[in-house]
């Protein structure tokens, strides 16, 4: 009976000192990390998503958007969870879903930004930390092609202040382009520029010369030029042109808006014939 009940005292204390140790539970097989949930992409976690760009895991968040065909002004952007991974859709057309074992993932926009890409998609996320309030958003494949923004938009109080103080500012950011190329579809991508006049509400941007992501073919290289108004709840219109570096280049309307508490980031979207394309920008201090 002795010897039983040594035993028995052994087995008691080794099932203490797991459950103390979290062993017996499983530990982080279900894919989290500690038992929060692991993140979706490099350099980023679901709090930033949540907190930067107003993402609820599980939930669509809307995003403005065009797509090659000309039948979208808006998608949706989907996080989920354990494991994390990211999904945009435009109608019947969805990017590949982007995680962070499956993605190269760069750093982008002076630190500030997570660029993710898969094979035909690409997402862009702030960082950890970061001062951006705007993600980005691009598919590409042989036959069509989609990009959006999301975010949390500026509220028209923040727009005037800044209309009341006056002034001009510029911002720098990434820029994401699809072109149709009769049965093919060609991706650029590329740095973009823009000023924003406070005392006019007027708009200009443009491109550097954007490199060509994709091997269907078409120019090596486009330009996208335009200049658009914002209005005093920071909606965005206006109109580009693009320049290939070979052949003839096309033109469309420009929609979008200001980001962030104080309109510190904005969101553009392209829609030509044939085209779409998006543009995320920061701020430049």
């Amino acid at each position: 009976m002795a010897a039983r009940a040594h035993t028995s005292f052994i087995a008691l204390a080794l099932v203490a000192a797991l459950s103390a140790c979290g062993g017996g539970g499983g530990g982080d097989n279900d894919g989290t990390n500690g038992g929060g949930a692991s993140a979706p992409v490099a350099g980023t976690d679901l709090t930033t998503l949540q907190s930067k760009l107003g993402i609820t895991a599980g939930v669509d968040k809307t995003m403005r958007a065009a797509n090659t065909e000309g039948t979208a002004t808006s998608g949706t952007v989907r996080v989920d969870a354990n494991p994390g991974r990211i999904q945009a859709r435009v109608g019947e057309f969805s990017t590949g879903t982007i995680a962070e074992g499956n993605s190269v993932a760069a750093t982008v926009m002076n630190g500030q930004v997570t660029r993710a890409t898969i094979p035909g998609s690409v997402i862009y996320v702030p960082r950890t930390n970061a001062d951006v309030h705007v993600g980005m958003v691009h598919r590409s494949s042989d036959d069509m092609g989609f990009a959006g923004v999301f975010g949390n938009e500026t509220g028209a109080s923040a727009i005037g202040a800044r209309a009341a103080a006056g002034g001009k500012a510029t911002y720098v950011g990434q820029a994401e382009y699809s072109q149709d190329i009769g049965i093919q579809t060609s991706a650029y991508r590329g740095a973009i520029t823009a000023t924003a006049d406070f005392n006019t509400g007027g708009l200009d941007y443009g491109t550097g010369a954007m490199t060509r992501t994709s091997n269907t073919g078409g120019a090596a290289s486009m330009r996208i030029d335009g200049s658009g108004v914002f209005n005093g709840r920071g909606g965005i219109t206006g109109t580009y042109t693009t320049n290939p570096s070979s052949g003839t280049g096309s033109s469309g309307t420009t929609s979008g808006a200001f980001y962030g508490p104080t309109g510190q980031n904005i969101g553009l979207v392209f829609s030509g014939n044939g085209a779409a394309g998006a543009a995320i920008l920061d701020e430049s201090n």
